[in-house]
């Protein structure tokens, strides 16, 4: 079986969509069944990427589209669609002609609307998942459209017990809605000793943050408590996102605050074992 991933976010771009989608993709290849990409350049990452990457089992497309845009349209719904939009859409039944796919995975709203448009013409079951909450108006253009993609598609997936509720209550069939789990992988996600001296940290207690560095994550709130607490306790930064210079201002003023950046998988397991709290 040959499943096409939908999506306006995959690696290099970096988060939490990119990094599920990395591991669904490697569990579905373990699996034998061959997967097709699609998707957009790093949108907010700034990251080397190629367009076409083809592999045994695994071919991954990235559109050229207009970088950096991303966050500043988070908050206009509209205009963020409006920007997502038009690569997928158009590329999309070019893919569809020139591979033989069976089911069209979209994640999100727009790579929906993209899937059960096309994935009806060509005759293709669509799955549809969420990985948000969209606070759906109780009324309105934005909550048809949303009930729309979500009723064309073949079964939708919500990242939690609340986003299935909110999908039902659009008037969805419960039987067309589950919900999944983020997983992880205790192979990469492993105690590692000695990790507060690794990291130079040895008795320090160790705050730690990995995230977008965005309002809705909590990052502002976190930085006004660390000004406030014992000098002894450490704030450990990590993730990339428009408060960054927020972020940097603040370990320039306050010492016991640290910002490491954006870091690969492979370097967190280090950090998670050095903090005391996450």
């Amino acid at each position: 079986m040959r499943i096409l991933q939908l999506t306006a976010h995959f690696r290099p771009n970096v988060g939490g969509v990119e990094t599920h989608l990395d591991d669904l993709v490697k569990a579905l290849m373990s699996r034998d069944f061959s997967i097709a990409v699609l998707t957009y350049r790093p949108l907010h990452t700034n990251a080397q990427w190629k367009m076409h990457e083809k592999g045994k089992n695994l071919e991954i497309v990235r559109i050229p589209w207009i970088p950096n845009l991303f966050y500043q349209l988070v908050k206009l719904p509209a205009l963020e669609f409006i920007y997502l939009l038009p690569g997928l859409f158009l590329v999309t039944p070019i893919f569809l002609l020139i591979r033989n796919i069976d089911v069209i995975h979209s994640h999100g709203l727009v790579a929906g609307f993209v899937g059960v448009f096309w994935g009806r013409i060509f005759g293709k079951r669509v799955i549809v998942t969420t990985h948000s909450i969209y606070h759906f108006p109780k009324e309105g253009l934005y909550r048809n459209f949303a009930k729309w993609i979500f009723e064309s598609a073949d079964k939708s997936l919500g990242l939690s017990k609340q986003a299935v509720a909110e999908i039902e209550t659009l008037g969805i069939s419960k039987e067309k809605i589950d919900n999944f789990t983020y997983w992880v992988d205790f192979n990469l996600f492993k105690k590692v000793a000695n990790a507060k001296k690794v990291l130079g940290g040895r008795d320090k207690f160790i705050v730690l943050f990995v995230g977008r560095l965005v309002e809705e994550k909590g990052i502002i709130e976190l930085l006004q408590s660390a000004k406030t607490w014992n000098k002894e306790i450490t704030l450990v930064i990590i993730g990339s996102g428009p408060l960054e210079e927020k972020v940097l201002e603040a370990t320039s003023s306050y010492g016991n605050i640290k910002f490491a950046g954006s870091l690969q998988q492979e370097e967190l397991p280090n950090f998670y074992s050095a903090s005391d709290i996450l």
